[in-house]
């Protein structure tokens, strides 16, 4: 697309004096411009505290906001600073850092050896005001109307200096104003502006095409100068032809120093010759390194452009920062709190652990007192088995001697050694029934107390508390229970006590019917001879037999009930298992338990740490709202020094033009225009000016005996997209 953007062009003698000073003052616009950005990084050399004021206004002019930005140096590595400040709402960008208020209303800065850097709000008025009007087709229009509309548009910039002071002049009192400069930079959309002009100002190409005005307010009623002689600008006009309007950034920056530390002393009001020799001597050196200059600011402008679009990128994700920060103090407010369950989990753990390792103690003992209680009952169960047998050949042996008694109470004339046959015969048979009885009570007592010792374990297993216990864990007392409730389960199908002790009473009145028996055959034997003695005992005797062939089917009954109790016997041994099991789990309990408790001393530590996170998460979702809002302020500092750089590249182009006019046409005439009276006149105001730039070191406040350097950073409002 064609370049529609002509160069101003000025032809007026006063307009050519005018642009041959506006040349020098944009050499020390340059000057004053680039250095308070480079103090501001590196503290500069006997700068106390750097100061950048952003202010935030509507596309009119009107102030909205201000925020300032302060830094600290620190080249000494103090643990204290000195400070004073008027500004509201005081955050230091390092948390570390914090202040203390004096009783004079002075700050002292707690440093830690470094520079301390923080950003307030002031409701201050700005030293120099800038109103901006608008003018479409000849007619006044407010900014808010002007999106979207097509016309011949003339914008104008108007800068009043509100920061003057009365000093003695040559005897005399004036009124001197601080001699602020006044940069502003407009981008041009392309597509909306068309032939453009510009009064105090330069067009500049690149990327974005921008138009750059600049003014002095108030230094030319300082300096006392006729508008006949020079005219310095207090105004910035652009005047284009616009399609659907819209209006980008618009920045102006403003600094005192631009007749910071002038050095006058070589002027000499009498000898104006020498004066000019001077003057062209100092021409010549500047116009030498302007070349030099514009090339460096032209890398500068390059470095600053890349510097605000990396500014730019990284203001978008930051903004991303806040929401990160509140999930991140979130995760760890319950980080906090899950290792917080997770340590009462692992105390509860190694409590049920020592519980375990107590209930496992106590079932090891009953194992192995179980295991010998079986073993004996197993024996018991032999003799009962041997003693059954032997009974049921005896009952047998009786039914035989009750069947000969049978005979010998027909023949009555038996021997009576065949009756003392059968009464020791009938009394062996009652002594071993009664044995049969003991074994069968010894069951019944070694039964119940299996019984009790089973459900005591089981008891014992399931009152453990399980909560955090490992795997291997669970299983191990998962595995314990289920071999007790197969031992419990095996136990049940075993004859119960009562089934027994009915035998054993059984057993016990046939025994004493035997004995009984055993007695009356004893006595017949005795009484050889007898017959009918004999044949009542043999009557007693057959009826003693016909008891013990009952007897021998209850004997064959309870032979059944000793099996089945045997076999019990063998499964609740094989269910239990063995002592070593039982010990080898009980060390494992005590091994979680102390390990639990070990969890819980490391879960509590964790905790501590957790909590300690928490905290910490909270402080950086706090300070990442600090955080953008720096982040902002660095976009603005970056875009205005992008802007501010690039001006100034294409403003050194122009200076070494301007300064050869200024060489050739301006020099003389001035220094001819001003007699001795004058120059002296001159000399004492530029004195009386460069203190009071000298004198303005800060906007928001400056501890005595400091020094500072300031800027201001004014953004309007964009109209339209």
């Amino acid at each position: 697309m064609a370049r529609r953007f002509p160069k101003t062009n000025h032809t007026h003698p006063r307009h050519l004096r005018a642009a041959a000073f506006s040349a020098v003052a944009g050499l020390s616009l340059v000057a004053a411009l680039a250095m308070p950005a480079a103090a501001l990084a590196t503290g500069g050399a006997g700068i106390d505290k750097s100061e950048t004021v952003y202010v935030s206004a509507d596309s009119s002019g009107n102030v909205r906001e201000t925020t300032v930005r302060e830094t600290l140096s620190n080249d000494g590595k103090a643990a204290t600073l000195p400070d004073r400040s008027d500004l509201s709402d005081i955050k230091p960008s390092d948390d570390k850092q914090g202040f203390s208020t004096n009783a004079d209303g002075s700050l002292s800065w707690t440093a830690n050896g470094k520079k301390v850097s923080y950003s307030g709000r002031s409701d201050k008025p700005l030293p120099l005001a800038i109103s901006v009007s608008y003018t479409l087709d000849g007619r006044p229009i407010e900014a808010s109307e002007l999106a979207g509309k097509s016309g011949h548009l003339v914008m104008r910039f108007d800068y009043k200096n509100e920061s003057s002071a009365t000093r003695s002049v040559q005897g005399s009192q004036r009124e001197l104003f601080t001699p602020f400069a006044a940069i502003t930079t407009v981008d041009l959309d392309e597509d909306v502006f068309h032939d453009v002009k510009l009064t105090n100002g330069r067009l500049v190409s690149g990327d974005t095409p921008m138009a750059v005005g600049y003014a002095l307010p108030g230094l030319q009623r300082s300096l006392d100068l006729s508008r006949d002689q020079i005219e310095l600008p207090e105004y910035f006009e652009l005047e284009a032809d616009v399609t659907n309007f819209s209006l980008g950034s618009v920045t102006t920056i403003v600094t005192p120093s631009l007749l910071s530390d002038l050095d006058t002393s070589k002027i000499d009001a009498e000898d104006n010759g020498e004066t000019v020799d001077l003057l062209r001597s100092s021409m010549s050196q500047l116009m030498s390194g302007s070349d030099e200059l514009a090339s460096a600011l032209q890398k500068i402008s390059d470095g600053n452009t890349a510097l605000s679009r990396g500014v730019d990128v990284f203001r978008a994700e930051a903004g991303l920062l806040p929401q990160a920060t509140g999930q991140l103090a979130d995760g760890a407010s319950s980080l906090a709190q899950g290792v917080g369950q997770a340590r009462d989990g692992a105390e509860s753990l190694a409590a049920g652990g020592q519980a375990l390792s107590e209930g496992l103690g106590r079932l090891n003992g009953g194992v192995t007192g179980l295991q010998g209680a079986s073993a004996a009952l197993g024996a018991s169960l032999g003799d009962v088995r041997d003693v059954l047998t032997r009974a049921q050949r005896q009952a047998a042996s009786a039914k035989d001697a009750a069947s000969e008694a049978a005979d010998m109470a027909t023949q009555v004339g038996q021997s009576a050694d065949d009756a003392q046959v059968a009464a020791t015969a009938a009394g062996d048979a009652a002594e071993r029934l009664g044995s049969s009885a003991d074994a069968l009570k010894a069951y019944a007592s070694a039964q119940e107390g299996v019984r009790n010792q089973v459900a005591e374990a089981r008891e014992a297993l399931m009152g453990i508390d399980q909560t955090g216990m490992t795997d291997a864990q669970r299983q191990a007392v998962a595995s314990a229970l289920e071999k007790l409730n197969d031992a419990a389960g095996t136990a049940s199908t075993v004859p119960q006590p009562e089934d027994v002790s009915a035998q054993v009473t059984k057993l016990e009145e046939k025994a004493t019917s035997l004995s009984s028996a055993a007695a009356s055959a004893q006595s017949i034997a005795q009484r050889s001879g007898a017959a009918s003695a004999a044949t009542d005992a043999c009557g007693d005797l057959v009826a003693a037999a016909r008891g013990s062939e009952e007897q021998a089917t209850g004997l064959a009954g309870v032979a059944a009930l000793a099996h089945q109790l045997d076999q019990g016997i063998v499964s609740i041994h094989g269910a239990l298992g063995s002592a070593e099991d039982a010990g080898s789990l009980l060390g494992g309990a005590a091994a979680s338990s102390a390990g639990a408790q070990q969890l819980a001393q490391a879960l509590g530590q964790a905790a501590s740490g957790a909590g300690e996170l928490a905290t910490g998460a909270r402080r950086i979702d706090q300070g990442a709202g600090q955080l953008v809002g720096g982040i902002e302020q660095l976009q603005d500092g970056a875009s205005a020094l992008a802007t501010g750089s690039s001006a100034a590249a294409v403003g050194s182009d122009q200076l070494t033009d301007g300064l050869r006019a200024f060489d050739e046409k301006a020099v003389s005439k001035m220094v001819e225009a001003l007699d001795g009276s004058s120059m002296r006149k001159l000399v004492a105001r530029l004195d009386a000016v460069s203190e009071l730039a000298d004198e303005y070191e800060s906007f928001a406040g400056i501890a005595e005996g400091q020094h500072g350097t300031t800027k201001f950073v004014i953004r309007l409002d964009a109209i339209g997209d």
